[in-house]
């Protein structure tokens, strides 16, 4: 390690013009912890690629990788102009050694030689050292693949975070999570490339991007001394696990997030011999620079295009102005069309949204509902309660003979919070009643497929129909273990999103108990289910609950935020605008920690972990007079709002995605009209 450090201290003395030291955290026994940050100026704030080596100590192949790194960019920066181009658009932030301590102790002698974690001591009940610092980040932390005897080589640590060493680097990437775009890290021994999620029940929101940008990093590896590496998430080729620091990359929005696993397949081992180390990292550089040139390519190249686009557009806007009256004309017609006007809202002549409604009558108006609608509506039965009855949504939408996008909106999650389904046939009723008069409405029909649950947790409602003494149950109706007597789960409580960390109880009885794991209540997975399978068609996640008139935004999870917060944080701040707008009442917005309490495990978290861009839980009505016993005079203003406040967020994520390729379509005929007026000159100059 000292050899290391010296070697960090002269790479910053001899390359004052590229590279620079930072400390960003301290280890268990008090070094520092401190990266290279290595990239020539810019007057301008600079995308990012984080690598960091030896997170486990006898890894040693690791750290002597990050320093062949180092060496090979530095080396060829002034003369390679690829290198040179990605030392100017990017910094790399590149820490040799994160495991200070454990690489210090793993060369005592020849009985440490193996040693893997931290070197911080146990809890009072045990003598043994260390946490694995790789099961120790916020990232379904304590899910899988770990062990709680501290002992073990993959023990997880007493809590997330509980060591100096991953809440550094958690800290570092917070702070820089709108700069990154990479993050590598790198491991022995397997010669793999691992893309998250290490949990087998979730993948990555670009899986099929990551496993072809690593899958093309495998064949760069291979081209230079033929050594084959798989490529996969960790329990496809390796094993499930939790809480890397691969994993909390993804999840913060990193979008590129990769583990190198180096040589061999095991006939050394981590004891890789030292006429190893140079092959080794000659291979690994190539499959570094495959994946970082891609990133880099992909940022940067579509900018150039971007920009020499609208060079010739106004070129042509200006060299041809006899076109200028015919273009503004296409122009108008496109804006004309994209205009709002506002909803018929046609009323549902049979049926009471401004009563409270038993399960067996929102199942028959469901029923009701598509039978009258079914040029718009299906149904989907998408899995069963603990009490076997069927889980079903509403699917509206108009006929598309291409794929569409969607919205997800549930209601009654929690059984007591009766306003939450009345919402659901509210906006049900106020779409249909519009969709044939309001052309905005008809448009995101014709784009969007809207499913919609109207209650969730069934067995729940149905029993806080049951008598007064039942009024205020909140959870599912499944038993509790063989050691409770009570029953249910709190659903959202039981995805899974940071399962078990904060805002949750382990007494069954508990109206927040979070279950016995992640998905033990067949609702939640009902919902985990079906959001996975249709992932890449999902834009927006809407929960409704009360009270509180408060619109919450992810994470639960009080260290953690999601990578679009501020445009979370924006289109929630417009939709209380607009809710405050029907009837004077206010709403707040913000993460749950912030304005309500620290949770984990809720829907809406998960949604937003496996990539569904935008995701809000409303909390309805009202801020606790009546609390969950909201009078039914309140249902009918209750719903007027909220629906301004849910179609303003879905009207920016709709126009957001949908326009962008309206103006493609605009650019398109642009660039057509200026071919057919090329022409057209050509012929007049060839005639005249």
């Amino acid at each position: 390690m000292d050899e290391i450090s010296a070697w960090m201290n002269q790479i910053e003395r001899e390359n004052p013009d590229v590279v620079s030291s930072m400390m960003y955290g301290q280890t268990y026994e008090k070094r520092n912890i401190t990266l290279l940050k290595i990239g020539l100026n810019s007057t301008t704030p600079k995308k990012a690629v984080w690598m960091d080596c030896g997170i486990h100590a006898r890894e040693w192949i690791a750290p002597a990788f990050c320093q062949h790194f180092v060496k090979e960019i530095l080396g060829s920066y002034k003369t390679d102009s690829k290198v040179n181009t990605l030392l100017r658009n990017l910094d790399f932030y590149i820490t040799p050694v994160l495991n200070m301590d454990g690489y210090i102790y793993s060369w005592k002698d020849n009985t440490t030689r193996l040693w893997r974690k931290s070197r911080s001591p146990g809890s009072e009940n045990c003598t043994c050292f260390g946490t694995d610092l790789n099961r120790n980040f916020y990232a379904n932390w304590g899910m899988v693949g770990i062990s709680r005897n501290c002992c073990s080589d993959i023990y997880n640590g007493p809590t997330a975070l509980s060591e100096s060493e991953a809440k550094a680097v958690t800290d570092f990437l917070v702070a820089h999570q709108n700069q990154m775009l990479c993050y590598l890290t790198i491991h022995s021994f397997g010669q793999l490339i691992l893309v998250p999620y290490g949990h087998p029940n979730i993948s990555a929101p670009n899986y099929d991007e990551l496993m072809e940008v690593g899958l093309a990093a495998a064949k760069a590896i291979k081209a230079v001394h033929g050594k084959s590496y798989k490529v996969g998430s960790s329990p496809d080729v390796l094993y499930a696990n939790s809480g890397s620091s691969r994993d909390f990359a993804r999840l913060i929005g990193i979008p590129y997030s990769f583990t190198f696993e180096l040589r061999d397949k095991g006939q050394h081992g981590f004891i890789l011999p030292k006429d190893q180390i140079e092959p080794t990292c000659q291979e690994a550089y190539q499959g570094a620079m495959s994946i970082i040139n891609y990133v880099h390519d992909k940022n940067f190249k579509s900018a150039a295009i971007t920009v020499t686009a609208t060079f010739q557009v106004q070129q042509a806007w200006i060299t041809n102005r006899t076109m200028q009256g015919s273009i503004m004309s296409v122009l108008v017609v496109l804006a004309l069309v994209a205009q709002d006007r506002l909803a018929g809202g046609l009323e549902h002549k049979s049926y009471d949204y401004s009563k409270y409604h038993t399960m067996d009558e929102i199942s028959a108006w469901m029923n009701q509902i598509e039978r009258e609608n079914p040029e718009v509506v299906s149904s989907m039965m998408y899995g069963q309660t603990y009490e076997k009855r069927n889980i079903t949504l509403l699917k509206i939408g108009l006929n598309s003979t291409t794929p569409k996008k969607a919205v997800w909106m549930d209601c009654g999650i929690h059984a007591r919070e009766w306003i939450a389904p009345a919402f659901c046939q509210h906006f049900v009723k106020e779409i249909l009643g519009s969709y044939k008069t309001d052309s905005k409405v008809n448009t995101l029909l014709r784009n969007l497929d809207f499913y919609i649950t109207p209650v969730l947790n069934m067995d729940g409602y149905i029993y806080s129909w049951k008598d007064n003494t039942t009024r205020l149950w909140r959870k599912s109706r499944s038993p509790g273990s063989e050691n409770c007597t009570c029953f249910g789960t709190d659903l959202n409580r039981n995805f899974y999103a940071n399962w078990g960390m904060v805002g949750i109880s382990r007494n069954c009885c508990s109206e927040i108990y979070n279950g016995p794991t992640a998905l033990s209540e067949s609702e939640a997975k009902a919902v985990t289910d079906f959001l996975g399978a249709h992932q890449n068609q999902m834009l927006c996640y809407l929960t409704i609950h009360s009270y509180g008139q408060l619109i919450l935004v992810p994470y639960g999870h009080p260290n953690i935020s999601a990578p679009n917060y501020d445009e979370l944080m924006e289109v929630g701040l417009a939709a209380a605008k607009a809710i405050k707008a029907v009837h004077g009442k206010s709403y707040k917005v913000g993460s749950s920690p912030d304005v309500l309490y620290a949770n984990s495990g809720s829907s809406r978290d998960f949604a937003r972990l496996i990539g569904i861009p935008y995701s809000f839980t409303f909390e309805l009505r009202d801020e606790g007079q009546h609390g969950f016993i909201l009078p039914e005079d309140q249902i009918e203003p209750t719903c007027q709002e909220a629906y301004q406040g849910a179609m303003s967020i879905i009207n920016y994520v709709h126009d957001k995605n949908f326009k962008s390729a309206a103006i493609t379509v605009t650019a398109t005929l642009w660039t057509t009209l200026m071919a057919l007026l090329i022409s057209s000159t050509s012929v007049l100059n060839d005639n005249f």
